[in-house]
């Protein structure tokens, strides 16, 4: 049989690497077997699901660059606890570690509206256990049904790199290669982002990512520079390599500021208004109409979580515009605007106002 028809989840490392990630996929089988049960159907997601998976050979041996995206298809609803035996199971019995782990039942699945994750779902899954016809199952949908608050979503999302891959000793001492790898690895992430909102806008998107390079090369959307940027996150994402960059600390910002400016662009498209200035911004969204319907919605059935997860979002925005190669400067606006969205949040203190301090409460109540 020709190799290429084998290759299931990765493209352009051989039989060896795919075969890894095969072996990878028996042992979350086997633990979701011993921990839940019957189930559905298994449906693996991302890029290795799209059969694009990147990967990289370390320590004598072929190693998946991105985590595994996993959905489990049940008749009945699971809870967390079920989710995190698999994980504990995962951890005993394999090397697995990067994983990301999800349940929907049977009849929501075929109630999925569309949405970026469910359309990546249906047209970039693929079932590695039970009823191969489940993804058929998901209704029809077509890229420019996909919200424009998807994309807003999606950049709050990739945001997270940022804060992830960078802390302050960075400016002080040199970084190890590991952590400029993971650097490069978490920017690309949140650069190929801004592709993204350019194909949704122009309702283009699909769930293979290098149609999605191809589409965006032609279409580009941003200066000269923005666009290189991006479609160099395009490669690294397709084919990572651990060569150093020169002045980790200069991309990083420069990423950081080009990633800043397709995200303004964007929302004053959506908004309809000049945003001079992230308050401006900050009043549209908690404001906007969906998110007063939700928030109205909640404050009925008395629950917060939609209003708690909107300023997450706008501290994580403020604390990544505030951050300078000297660290976060106080005299900018986004410094003020970071420290009032910090006194809203309930049942949190934060040490000290410093780029450490905040990145820490940040990532732990996104975990």
């Amino acid at each position: 049989m020709d190799e290429k028809v084998k290759l299931l989840y990765t493209k352009g490392y051989g039989l060896e690497a795919d075969k890894v990630v095969a072996g990878d996929m028996r042992h979350i089988i086997k633990a979701i077997h011993c921990n839940i049960g019957v189930v559905e159907a298994v449906i693996l997601e991302g890029s290795y699901g799209r059969g694009e998976g990147a990967m990289i050979w370390a320590s004598g041996r072929w190693m998946p660059v991105n985590d595994y995206d996993i959905c489990i298809v049940v008749n009945r609803s699971l809870s967390p606890s079920d989710l995190i035996s698999v994980r504990k199971d995962l951890l005993k019995q394999s090397d697995i570690s990067r994983l990301d782990i999800t349940s929907i039942t049977s009849t929501n699945l075929r109630k999925l509206s569309p949405r970026l994750i469910n359309f990546d779902r249906k047209y970039g899954g693929q079932v590695i256990h039970g009823d191969t016809t489940i993804l058929g199952q998901i209704p029809e949908m077509q890229p420019d049904q996909i919200p424009l608050f998807e994309v807003e979503k999606e950049y709050y999302t990739r945001m997270i790199a940022f804060i992830v891959s960078f802390e302050e000793k960075y400016l002080k001492s040199k970084m190890s290669n590991v952590d400029i790898f993971r650097m490069r690895q978490q920017v690309s992430k949140a650069l190929i982002a801004c592709a993204n909102a350019v194909l949704i806008s122009r309702g283009q998107y699909h769930s293979s990512f290098e149609e999605r390079c191809r589409r965006f090369s032609k279409i580009g959307g941003y200066d000269k520079q923005t666009n290189a940027l991006i479609l160099d996150a395009f490669e690294f994402k397709a084919r990572p390599v651990s060569d150093p960059i020169v002045n980790p600390i200069s991309y990083y910002f420069v990423c950081r500021d080009a990633y800043v400016e397709c995200f303004r662009q964007f929302v004053e498209k959506m908004y309809k208004r000049k945003i001079r200035d992230w308050c401006i911004y900050s009043e549209s969204y908690i404001n906007s109409y969906r998110n007063l319907m939700i928030r109205l919605s909640q404050f009925v059935t008395r629950r917060s979580s939609h209003i708690e997860t909107l300023r997450l979002n706008l501290v994580q925005l403020f604390l990544v515009c505030a951050v300078t190669k000297d660290g976060l400067n106080k005299d900018k606006i986004e410094y003020q605007l970071l420290i009032n969205e910090l006194q809203k949040f309930r049942g949190v203190k934060v040490s000290s106002h410093d780029w450490d301090s905040v990145r820490k409460v940040i990532l732990q109540k996104r975990m």
